[in-house]
């Protein structure tokens, strides 16, 4: 019932489709059970898809509420109704309000940090020669513009976890991921680049981190001491004699 409910928001032709090929087959009556295995494997693909559609637009719904109300102020009615789902669904997907929160922030968070993770390793895999200059390339800066939002959204994240277990323990699993995929990556700067520091990579991962975190720090003072240029020289030092060295 709630599977139909998507096809006929998101996919109406597939919809019609399915329901013809139901009512076709009594009629036929001689469907062999091969046909009938195709065909349920046809449909369930469908259904997949369109579960996945649904789930993409509540995603994005939670993050719109969110920046228009704020965690406290989420309501998942609202949700729905921009997403054009059910409350039912919502909470068949995601059990609850908490349970919704950290499917979409904790993805949210991964995405946040991995974006530039892939960027920054496109770069260093289409260079025979890693280099300082090749990693400040694609090394985020505080002034960008278009990462403020993001930021703001990633300290409401951390603040709300501490009274939301279900959202920790999904940051918990986003930031081992993000953890693994900075250290690999700088693991094979090291490789490519012919470094030898005996400074872990464990450490490192967790110092940039912290200087990026810090940028929604800098974000929120009126006579923003952190610049791109003044981080850029401090980034360029410290990852030649801790990384590359």
């Amino acid at each position: 019932m709630v599977a139909t409910g998507i096809c006929c928001s998101v996919g109406s032709r597939r919809h019609v489709v399915i329901h013809r090929c139901c009512e076709a087959s009594p009629a036929q009556g001689t469907t062999s059970s091969s046909a009938s295995a195709k065909y349920l494997d046809f449909a369930s693909g469908i259904m997949g898809e369109l579960q996945d559609t649904s789930r993409e637009r509540i995603h994005q719904c939670t993050l719109a509420e969110i920046e228009q109300s704020g965690i406290v102020g989420l309501r998942v009615a609202h949700i729905a109704e921009a997403a054009e789902v059910s409350v039912a669904l919502i909470y068949k997907c995601y059990k609850d309000r908490d349970g919704l929160l950290a499917a979409v922030l904790g993805k949210e968070i991964a995405n946040y940090y991995l974006d530039d993770v892939r960027n920054i390793r496109n770069l260093v895999e289409s260079n025979t020669t890693v280099t300082i200059d090749v990693l400040m390339q694609a090394l985020p800066m505080p002034e960008e513009v278009a990462r403020v939002k993001r930021r703001a959204l990633r300290m409401q994240i951390f603040a709300a976890s501490e009274e939301l277990p279900e959202l920790r323990k999904a940051l918990g699993e986003a930031q081992k991921t993000i953890h693994d995929a900075v250290c690999d990556l700088m693991n094979d700067v090291r490789k490519r680049s012919g470094a030898t520091s005996p400074i872990s990579t464990d450490v490192i991962s967790f110092a940039v981190q912290a200087m990026g975190f810090s940028f929604g720090f800098n974000d929120v003072m009126v006579d923003k001491p952190l610049n791109n240029a003044n981080y850029s020289a401090f980034m360029r030092d410290f990852l030649t004699r801790y990384l590359l060295t």
